[in-house]
């Protein structure tokens, strides 16, 4: 099991007994996104929000001005027992949600499809439009805007399935997988549970990048990797991919979110309830060094950025934590000028998937 899909069972569980006491993730082409401006005021965005006990997804309007109570302007419903990823394209207005743990059928199998919205925004309390079959569970997932190419990881093994044309991915045919990679990494951390394989995704379409955290102490940096990707999908094969660099010394390394300016990595390592601000991370190859930190949080698990404002939006159950110039936060995130945090009004939010979209 992957192990994040562990800590969401008792993440879950603590979720529910604090509830109880009253406590209240076809090719076109895009321009990269504007440099980040620090700014602490707050501006229209939208945030899409997995909620593992309510099995839906949640969508916030002007997610970064919310400060405590909020109530979300939609919700879609989904199958899921646990915290997968969501993956949202603001220039499709497309949602995808690999399901991860879905319950017992009757006929004692589990479905664990990639639950697809289009016209996502305009969706409340509609089931997906396709729900498209994948082969073993899903795990991490990371999408390419320059391809169109939606990467969703196997959660038992170090493959990535790779999937064309997503914004029409469950329609006109288009069902299947065009191909895969292996992701090759090395983690001498992980002992007998190897290979390391994505506990989580994040690409990067200026660069072509992608960061991958594996199921033990590292960050792995995989160049190139969309061009491959795209590749591996004409051609429809497996095609094997080595780390181009590796970012050690962390330890269950759960959400990923990058500013591309200025080349900065935030990771969530759960263990030491903090995330940590890794600088020139597209060419660090050894130990983080954890120089910069953001500390105080019960539970971080998925993150968000706003890269055109920078924001980071912190997926702490069961609140969210919004954090304004992210780039140079560090301490207790309670100290950070103009933090704010905001909970859902009808659900004692728990899980992992986390996405904002800047544009709406």
């Amino acid at each position: 099991m992957n192990p994040r899909l562990g800590v969401a069972f008792l993440l879950a569980g603590t979720i529910a007994a604090a509830a109880v006491g009253g406590c209240s993730k076809g090719t076109s082409s895009v321009a990269p996104a504007p440099s980040p401006t620090a700014s602490s005021s707050p501006a229209p965005d939208t945030l899409y929000l997995q909620d593992a006990t309510t099995r839906t997804v949640r969508g916030y309007r002007n997610a970064s001005a919310l400060r405590g109570p909020a109530a979300p302007f939609l919700t879609l419903p989904t199958a899921d027992t646990t915290n997968p990823d969501v993956v949202y394209s603001p220039l499709f207005d497309t949602l995808w949600y690999p399901v991860a743990y879905a319950p017992l059928t009757f006929m004692g199998d589990r479905s664990t499809p990639i639950d697809v919205w289009t016209a996502a925004s305009t969706k409340d309390g509609r089931n997906p439009d396709a729900a498209v079959p994948f082969s073993n569970s899903a795990g991490a997932a990371a999408y390419d805007q320059t391809h169109d190419l939606l990467f969703v990881a196997q959660v038992n093994t170090n493959a990535v399935q790779i999937f064309a044309s997503a914004h029409t991915l469950g329609s006109g045919g288009n069902t299947a997988p065009a191909g895969s990679i292996t992701l090759i990494m090395t983690d001498p951390g992980i002992g007998s549970s190897g290979p390391p394989r994505a506990q989580e995704m994040f690409y990067d379409a200026v660069r072509d990048r992608l960061f991958v955290s594996d199921n033990g102490t590292i960050v792995a940096v995989f160049d190139a990797f969309g061009s491959t990707a795209n590749s591996a999908a004409i051609s429809r094969t497996n095609v094997p991919l080595t780390a181009s660099r590796q970012i050690s010394g962390l330890f269950l390394s759960y959400g990923l979110a990058y500013n591309p300016t200025a080349d900065i990595l935030f990771v969530v390592e759960a263990s030491q309830k903090q995330i940590d601000v890794i600088h020139a991370a597209s060419s660090l190859n050894g130990p983080a060094g954890h120089t910069q930190t953001i500390t105080g949080f019960n539970t971080p698990s998925g993150l968000a950025y706003d890269a055109v404002r920078d924001i980071l939006f912190v997926y702490d159950p069961i609140n969210v934590v919004v954090l304004p110039t992210a780039t140079t936060a560090a301490g207790t995130f309670a100290a950070v000028p103009n933090e704010r945090s905001f909970f859902d009004v009808a659900a004692a939010i728990s899980g992992f998937g986390i996405a904002v979209d800047t544009t709406r």
